[in-house]
């Protein structure tokens, strides 16, 4: 891979993850200065797994980690989702319990949307040990 190749990924990653970080910790903030719009509820959870992604995203595409003689490391994309999944769902089981305790309702789609995404974590977790 080129310099010129290993920069703009470089670049790109980091917007990637500096942006991901950002709607995770003040999603609110980021729309605000992005869209000039306010955010709350279920748009702050969204910001928040938006975030999520934009990180794995990040990881799977940094150049010094992703990419080996020309080709990507097989383990990258694996991590990306690991990370994607892992914090998708410690964060959509956090919402869950906080509105349970809450006495307030969630989306039919939650509970099942924890699972899908621990199930992956899991499977993401045997197949980063068979690396």
């Amino acid at each position: 891979m080129n310099v010129v190749t290993q920069r703009l990924l470089f670049a790109a990653a980091s917007i990637e993850v500096v942006t991901g970080l950002t709607l995770v910790v003040a999603p609110a903030l980021f729309v605000r200065l992005l869209l000039s719009e306010e955010i709350l509820g279920a748009g702050l959870a969204v910001s928040r797994v938006a975030g999520f992604a934009l990180i794995a995203l990040g990881v799977a595409c940094w150049p010094g980690l992703s990419l080996a003689h020309e080709k990507i490391h097989p383990t990258q994309p694996l991590l990306g989702m690991l990370i994607y999944n892992v914090l998708a769902t410690t964060y959509l089981f956090g919402v869950g319990l906080t509105s349970f305790s809450a006495s307030q309702a969630v989306g039919w789609l939650l509970w099942p949307g924890v699972a899908l995404h621990g199930v992956f974590t899991l499977l993401f977790i045997r197949e980063w040990f068979r690396h």
